[in-house]
């Protein structure tokens, strides 16, 4: 029983000081970095308050101050950092039209991006995918296999740059070069982009006598 009530005060103890940092961390970004006021900072607090993706999603602070203080082998050289996008998770991608006109599937925020190691995006991914996963109700060991393989795909395609097989300055995930799912809303997106370049340039008109027809305007 003396053990029992040792471990419990233990388990208080560190559950309080988890809290008190909570708030000096949040007091600190939302606060003194962003300055937001305090409406705005109950209206964030409010919708990450919704599942533990949606505080994820909103505390790439307190991702970095844990993070930073972990030992992690493999981080990139800092005689050769990477520019990361710096807040990779899921609802950070997206299919947006580029510079060229063409519908593209890619990351779609970089206001977090800057000049590190490729670590921590690889490590706010896939904390996300697992995130994501216990969402959709998916086990542990789900979220650890769709883990792996984003981990995976991710040191393929850096090895299909270093081996000239793709050019990072110009690859991109369109129609073409997509698969899957990705490929599937691409092409959707296409569809969509066509009907609504017919709707801008078309009128609908019924006449008495006639059947609905479309007429160029």
């Amino acid at each position: 029983m003396v053990n029992q009530s040792i471990t419990e005060g233990v388990i208080r103890t560190r559950s309080k000081l988890r809290k008190d940092l909570l708030i000096s961390i949040f007091d600190e970004f939302d606060g003194s970095i962003m300055a937001l006021s305090p409406d705005r900072r109950t209206e964030k607090y409010t919708k990450m308050a919704q599942n533990a993706f949606s505080f994820y999603r909103g505390s790439a602070y307190l991702f970095y101050f844990d993070t930073t203080r972990q030992y992690f082998p493999y981080h990139s050289s800092p005689s050769r950092p990477t520019w990361i996008q710096g807040d990779l998770h899921f609802e950070n991608f997206g299919a947006f039209r580029s510079e060229d006109g063409e519908i593209v599937y890619d990351v779609n925020d970089f206001d977090e991006g800057y000049v590190g190691s490729y670590l921590y995006d690889l490590l706010r991914m896939a904390v996300s995918i697992a995130l994501a996963g216990r969402q959709l109700g998916l086990g542990q060991t789900e979220q650890l296999k769709l883990s792996r393989s984003y981990a995976e795909a991710y040191y393929r395609q850096i090895h299909r740059f270093c081996d000239g097989k793709d050019n990072p300055g110009n690859f991109v995930l369109d129609e073409d070069t997509a698969k899957g799912p990705v490929k599937k809303l691409l092409r959707k997106l296409e569809k969509r982009r066509q009907s609504h370049f017919l709707e801008k340039v078309t009128a609908r008109c019924r006449p008495a006598g006639y059947s609905l027809r479309l007429r160029s305007c």
